[in-house]
């Protein structure tokens, strides 16, 4: 008898406990759900406006009435389709509740909500979406490189004098950026940036980056931004060393470009002293050209080749005319001279990125095509054409040099 009024008790207890966990569960279910439809964690800058959607749907047993606690510089869209303000949901029914983010109109980052209120209940009968889907907008700044411009965007290698970068803060941005730098090429492991003038930058202010090298290296692209930058300013930098501008930096050998075109007016590539100059058919070597091209012409020295070798540009005199793949490579249209598309030269990595002050326009190469033609490349940026042409035509010339570094 004692045997069954313990398991009559543990049974009543048992039924007691489910009973209270059962309770337990259907208390902490949500009367009322909010789904995402759109991504709730967004950046903004001033100028912006952003759109967030909550699918809102009324979980409990009976009809109810709510309004959406006002939030600076983001309202609540009513137009048909969307919850309107305030709306009344019976069980079970759903609506779209469409905010609308106003850069301009944000005084502070908002990171909760939003909160829907029972209407006439003042914030004892309250809701919001869970911890994960919860507003969370940031605002953010805008920047811009202001100074130089793209092509004086250049670090002389070895000089103390840097190059600077004038980096402004949009004047409409509502909050001052911090820590703005720029994030360099893995490969650039001696060039050194100066970012301590843009600890702390105000809207509409500038402030300035300073880099210097003791290493020659292509050209490539870097970013700047800062602890609130929504937006990532991309440029271009480019080296100068001994003479031009650094296109090719391999195994040791670096190839530089003259910064100033010979006038083509009057040059051709050859000077009507015609001695078919037939071995200076190199495509990457101008220093192997340009002697071949004038023992076949002599004089008078104006034609292209024999100009670049008398060049004394910035004091030196071993400036060639490039051969093909060192001018230009194959973009796809006109004739691939056999140069593909993976050699760095004058039109890909200075010419396309910003540098070099080209003309939109054809300029010589030194590789002879036979037998009264040379290979020349196509400067406009929008049709890199690569063409075999007349050697009595007369197209623009730039000169380059190497040396071992």
């Amino acid at each position: 008898m004692k045997r069954s009024k313990m398991t009559l008790l543990s049974k009543l207890s048992l039924g007691i406990f489910s009973w209270f966990i059962l309770s337990i569960v259907q208390a902490s279910s949500p009367l009322w759900t909010f789904t995402p439809l759109t991504p709730t964690a967004i950046d903004i800058l001033p100028t912006e406006t952003a759109t967030i959607q909550y699918l809102v749907t009324n979980k409990s047993k009976k009809p109810h009435t709510l309004v959406m606690s006002p939030i600076t510089g983001i309202s609540q869209l009513t137009s048909t389709g969307n919850c309107p303000n305030p709306f009344t949901l019976n069980v079970h029914q759903s609506c779209t509740l469409t905010l609308e983010v106003t850069g301009s109109a944000m005084q502070k980052d908002v990171i909760d909500g939003p909160i829907l209120c029972q209407n006439g209940a003042g914030a004892l009968q309250c809701y919001r979406p869970s911890h994960g889907q919860k507003l969370q907008v940031i605002r953010k700044t805008d920047i811009s490189i202001t100074a130089p411009i793209q092509a004086n965007r250049v670090i002389n290698v070895g000089s103390t004098t840097p190059l600077t970068i004038t980096v402004t803060l949009n004047p409409n941005n509502l909050i001052n950026d911090y820590n703005v730098q720029a994030t360099l090429p893995v490969s650039w492991i001696n060039v050194v940036q100066d970012a301590s003038n843009c600890v702390t930058i105000a809207p509409g202010e500038s402030c300035t980056l300073k880099f210097t090298s003791t290493t020659p290296y292509e050209p490539d692209q870097i970013t700047i931004s800062g602890k609130n930058t929504k937006n990532l300013a991309n440029t271009f930098l480019a080296f100068r060393q001994e003479g031009g501008l650094v296109f090719s930096v391999n195994s040791g050998v670096v190839k530089v470009s003259d910064e100033e075109n010979i006038d083509p007016t009057t040059l051709m590539w050859w000077n009507e002293v015609y001695n078919a100059p037939s071995m200076a058919t190199s495509l990457i070597d101008g220093a192997f050209n340009t002697p071949i091209i004038i023992t076949a012409f002599g004089n008078p020295h104006n034609y292209a080749a024999a100009l670049c070798a008398d060049s004394l540009v910035e004091g030196f005199n071993d400036w060639v005319l490039p051969a093909i793949c060192e001018l230009g490579r194959f973009t796809g249209s006109g004739t691939d001279a056999g140069c593909r598309s993976v050699n760095q030269n004058l039109y890909t990595t200075l010419q396309l990125n910003g540098f070099g002050n080209f003309d939109n326009s054809p300029y010589w190469s030194s590789t002879f095509s036979p037998t009264t033609n040379a290979w020349a490349q196509n400067f406009n940026p929008n049709d890199g054409t690569m063409f075999a042409g007349g050697v009595n035509n007369r197209r623009f010339v730039r000169c380059i040099r190497s040396f071992n570094f």
